[in-house]
């Protein structure tokens, strides 16, 4: 047994004992004097290989200690096992070298991994223990996984301009990516002993700013490309942050100006920066934004960095309300992302930090009262998040689709490596809190953790878009990736009608309720044309809306209507009516049918039909919920067969096939 006190080895005792799998293992060390200072008690066991191995259990020892405040914070370590750790490793792909968001993006076409999931996953590593701050050495992190990560993030880097740019989203991200990405890869390059292959935009900032001064009587380059136009001038600059969605949308206006902070600095707008922040507080609350609820706090965690980050920090106005209602928000209102979970803590924590040493002694004490309550909170919180796969997701109910405006998952039931990252902070954050390292969970699984990365075989990806026959179903069955809801009527594979040999997917609907089967589908968005083709049959029906295709959540749905003519094959483009007229389809036939989708802006999309390789119709009408303003939707991540709800049939699909063309993003 091992005494720390912060990192100093203070006292050791040791036991000649041998110890059972099924034995508990006991024994006392004194503590004299402690004076409130927070130690840290760790247990070593002595193995046949004459190695020290810590185990995961790491005591804290504190002076007139809270007892309900250390079993809080063990909860907290709880949530953190060793099936945690093996969905972190899942995440790896030893060909690139880099993690992937989720396994959805892991296992599927369209996706690779990407610079932030890398990142964050290095920062998992930091605070779980399975490397050391800095560059650690080789004995700690293997050489080549440090290369691998190093090559990762230099082979992204656009020389033109700088910056770091994932392969499967090209330059066309905004600018809160471009400013999170080059943040994140230099931090990845430089820690682990390389340099980017060319100068980053700051270094090319920092260069014009000193060829400015030098040669003030020359015409030197401006800093067009560099920087963007926004923070060319204080007058740009402020024009840019009075059209963020304050009223709106706080968060997000404060993590459009959090995303940008070096870029800020080095454009030597920092002090306009923080002026505007400022004026921007709500004095009522000390958040910003109107009313009080986790959106606040939210804005507030963004924006905090600009008064805990200034040199010297700057105090946080109003503290005494963002102490008094943080602590609210935590014990009232219920987180609905993630980053709920984390954002309070740190936002107190950097409050404490803006006052330089100098944090008022009444509001610590306030904080730390409330401490226990909002400890066990947050651990209920926490698993709220934790999925079937023991990933921790951005949503309670899976992983994020969207990250910085670009797709990054399929959004399905699962984990994600922001999420997780966001729980492992909360946990961390709440031990710094209170002014003790939180223990290091994993570090005892770190020749587990490498020996996995390195032996880790090569992912194989999940064909882009669907591909189904229903011939490998069983009768009565869902194919793998099909799911269903049904109120009325039936749903499952079965053999063609008057057939024994040929299987399709039926659907069985009756009156009063929808039936319906949705296929889960990838498209990516670097896609030129999509190509959509089904067999259908419609054994029978009465007169009535029948049944609809939808073609993600939407972007083109074709409805079938029966009339006293057959079924009439329609084009809609929102929930009211059944659209414009394609072609007629009789019962008891098989037909082809084809759409292809071009999804290039509002009046310029292409939707083209075909029934039986013929081509019907085509128009621009693609489905805009009746908004003339809505651009087509061009990620598709299903496929949805649904009747109406008061369609009365049977029928049948075959042969479902989702291709793309012309895809521009790089493999």
């Amino acid at each position: 047994m091992a005494l720390y006190k912060g990192n100093e080895l203070m006292k050791v005792v040791l036991y000649n004992k041998t110890v059972r799998a099924s034995e508990t293992l006991r024994g006392e060390i004194e503590v004299h004097e402690t004076y409130s200072d927070v130690y840290k008690l760790k247990v070593f066991i002595w193995d046949n290989t004459k190695s020290l191995i810590p185990l995961s259990n790491v005591y804290m020892i504190v002076s007139n200690a809270n007892n309900d405040l250390i079993d809080a914070l063990a909860e907290l370590d709880k949530k953190f096992d060793k099936s945690v750790m093996d969905w972190c490793i899942s995440m790896y792909d030893p060909i690139e070298g880099g993690f992937y968001f989720a396994a959805s993006a892991r296992d599927n076409q369209g996706f690779a991994a990407d610079i932030e999931s890398t990142a964050q996953m290095v920062g998992i590593m930091d605070y779980m223990g399975i490397i050391t701050p800095g560059n650690p050495p080789s004995s700690v992190m293997p050489q080549e996984i440090k290369d691998k990560l190093v090559n990762f993030m230099q082979v992204r880097q656009d020389p033109d301009d700088g910056y770091f740019y994932d392969k499967q989203f090209g330059k066309n991200v905004s600018d809160s990516k471009k400013a999170r990405n080059l943040s994140m890869a230099t931090s990845i390059i430089r820690r682990f002993g390389g340099q980017p292959l060319y100068p980053t935009p700051i270094e090319r900032m920092a260069q014009n700013n000193m060829e400015i001064t030098l040669y003030e009587d020359e015409e030197k380059e401006n800093t067009d490309g560099i920087l963007p136009a926004y923070l060319q001038s204080e007058e740009a600059f402020l024009e840019w942050l009075d059209e963020r969605p304050w009223d709106t949308n706080v968060y997000g206006a404060g993590a459009n100006l959090s995303a940008i902070a070096s870029l800020i600095k080095a454009a030597g707008l920092w002090e306009t920066a923080v002026e505007y922040v400022k004026e921007k507080q709500n004095p009522e609350t000390g958040l910003w934004g109107e009313g009080l609820a986790y959106i606040n706090v939210n804005a507030a965690m963004k924006l905090r960095g600009f008064f805990a980050n200034s040199e010297p920090p700057i105090p946080m106005p109003y503290i005494d309300k963002v102490v008094e209602n943080v602590i609210y928000v935590v014990k009232n209102e219920t987180p609905s992302t993630a980053a709920e979970v984390w954002n309070p803590i740190i936002l107190l924590r950097d409050a404490i930090k803006s006052y330089g040493g100098e944090f008022p002694s009444e509001l610590k004490k306030k904080i730390d009262d409330s401490m226990v309550e909002m400890v066990n909170v947050i651990a209920e919180n926490m698993d709220k998040f934790r999925q079937p796969d023991n990933g921790y997701s951005w949503n309670p109910y899976g992983s994020s689709v969207k990250s910085q405006g670009v797709t990054v998952s399929l959004g399905r039931k699962e984990g994600d490596v922001n999420g997780t990252n966001l729980i492992m902070m909360a946990r961390q954050d709440c031990y710094r809190l209170m002014g003790v390292e939180a223990p290091l969970l994993w570090e005892s699984y770190r020749d587990y953790f490498w020996d996995k990365i390195l032996n880790a075989e090569p992912i194989v990806k999940n064909a882009l878009g669907c591909h189904e026959n229903f011939e490998g179903t069983q009768i009565g069955e869902l194919p793998n990736g099909c799911v269903t809801g049904t109120t009325t009527g039936s749903v499952g594979v079965h053999f063609y009608p008057n057939s024994n040999e040929n299987k399709a997917l039926k659907i069985v609907t009756e009156k009063g309720g929808s039936t319906w089967a949705k296929f889960d589908t990838y498209s990516g968005s670097a896609y030129q044309r999509l190509v959509l083709e089904y067999k259908i049959l419609i054994s029978e029906s009465d007169i009535c809306d029948l049944l609809y295709n939808s073609i993600g959540t939407t972007a083109v749905q074709t409805c079938f209507i029966s009339d006293k003519n057959g079924i009439q094959l329609k084009n809609r483009t929102s929930d009211s009516g059944t659209g414009e007229y394609i072609a007629t389809l009789a019962k008891g036939t098989w037909y082809n049918t084809k759409v292809e989708y071009e999804p290039r802006g509002l009046n310029d999309t292409v939707i083209r039909y075909y029934v039986d390789g013929v081509l019907k119709k085509e128009t621009n009408h693609y489905y805009n919920g009746g908004n003339p303003l809505k651009e087509p939707v061009k990620n598709i991540n299903s496929l949805l067969f649904s009747s109406f709800k008061n369609g009365v049939g049977t029928f049948y699909i075959d042969d479902v096939n989702m291709e793309m063309y012309g895809m521009t993003y790089v493999k």
